[in-house]
């Protein structure tokens, strides 16, 4: 069981032991945490891969600012960073990350840490590797019921709320990677 770096254990280590692409399935997630990480993989290996599925989306729905930060993520860092979100119900609450060296299963994580920085650096979260050659086909199984952010028809299968309504709503995400500007206005740090 892992309880103390998972960013470094569970997000990067991997990379740095020669894994090419993380799949992640997360039921919330931010850009701010996709950024960031995309940022330390690629420092490591240029053409490293992140394919996000977030998995909350038919309950909750998303933040506009997630949502504008995922899209500008995946399309400025071309065929790096690939992000869905889940359509149909059930939603899906469960966080797994599995690497893959040439597109060969090597190690994969589930535990209680979203996809976000509170997770990974705030909260008392745990993660456990697993060896389990299943998550390929539950990643799989899962990607068939998303639909990619930057879809021409996002808006009309996921609902987007104003960042300050939705983090009222949700407080256990990543409200402290948002800047209060004024009483109206959130910014993202990305």
């Amino acid at each position: 069981m892992i309880i103390k770096d998972l960013y470094r254990t569970a997000l990067i280590d991997p990379c740095s032991q020669g894994a090419d692409e993380l799949r992640i399935v997360s039921g919330y997630a931010t850009s701010a945490m996709a950024s960031r990480h995309l940022a330390d993989l690629q420092k490591m290996n240029p053409s490293v891969k992140i394919s996000l599925l977030v998995g909350m989306c038919p309950l909750d729905g998303l933040a506009l600012g997630n949502h504008n930060g995922f899209c500008e993520i995946a399309s400025n860092s071309l065929e790096n960073f690939v992000c869905s979100y889940i359509r149909t119900l059930p939603p899906v609450h469960g966080k797994l990350y599995s690497w893959y060296k040439e597109k060969q299963l090597r190690k994969s994580f589930i535990g209680s840490a979203n996809y976000t920085h509170c997770a990974f650096f705030s909260h008392r979260e745990i993660l456990s590797e697993i060896s389990d050659p299943d998550v390929m086909s539950y990643y799989d199984t899962l990607k068939n019921d998303s639909i990619y952010c930057t879809h021409g028809e996002i808006e009309d299968a996921v609902r987007f709320h104003n960042d300050k309504r939705y983090y009222h709503r949700h407080p256990h995400e990543d409200i402290g990677n948002l800047i209060l500007l004024d009483c109206n206005q959130l910014q993202y740090l990305c």
